[in-house]
């Protein structure tokens, strides 16, 4: 009866070793399924935010303003697929196709209202050019969390990607 009780013990510390790493496993896969979907923003905010920083700072011609400003119309056409419109079921834009009905997501209203900025006639538009910038930045900013994402980094991979920006409440890492 000794042994059974041992065999007993052993499977079921073998039992519960196998689903920590199972479920240690599905964190992983989590993480990394979420970090591909993180990267395919930010490649795509990249290349928002260089056009958004040519249109601001270079002195362009005509032809090349308007180069600037159809890749950013493409890409303000790519980034439906990641921030879609929002149906509020009252009907908005149901005459639409699919991709255009409700209402437009605010991440790609900041592009939206940049491209129109710049499309306008005028040359008063730095100030206003950085608002819309910000706002955008910060638009994608929030909706990606960087901190949420480093703090689950940190508890999976028990280092920190912190480097000298503590998270509020907590004491600054020092090595």
């Amino acid at each position: 009866m000794n042994e059974d009780l041992v065999l007993s013990v052993v499977t079921i510390c073998i039992s519960v070793l196998a689903l920590g790493s199972s479920l240690f496993c599905l964190l992983i896969n989590r993480i990394n399924v979420s970090s591909e979907y993180r990267n395919k923003i930010l490649d795509w905010y990249g290349k928002c935010i260089s056009i958004i920083m040519r249109l601001k700072h270079a002195s362009l011609d005509s032809r090349e303003k308007n180069v600037l400003l159809g890749e950013l119309s493409g890409l303000i056409e790519y980034g439906r697929f990641f921030f879609p419109n929002i149906k509020k079921n009252d009907g908005f834009g149901e005459k639409k196709p699919a991709a255009y009905q409700g209402y437009r997501s605010h991440v790609l209203e900041h592009l939206v209202r940049y491209y129109d900025l710049f499309n306008a006639p005028g040359d008063d538009k730095p100030e206003k050019a950085r608002e819309i910038q910000m706002k955008f930045t910060s638009a994608v900013y929030d909706y990606l969390k960087p901190w949420k994402f480093i703090r689950r980094l940190d508890f999976v991979l028990r280092e920190s990607y912190r480097n000298d920006y503590p998270i509020e409440g907590e004491e600054k890492n020092v090595l």
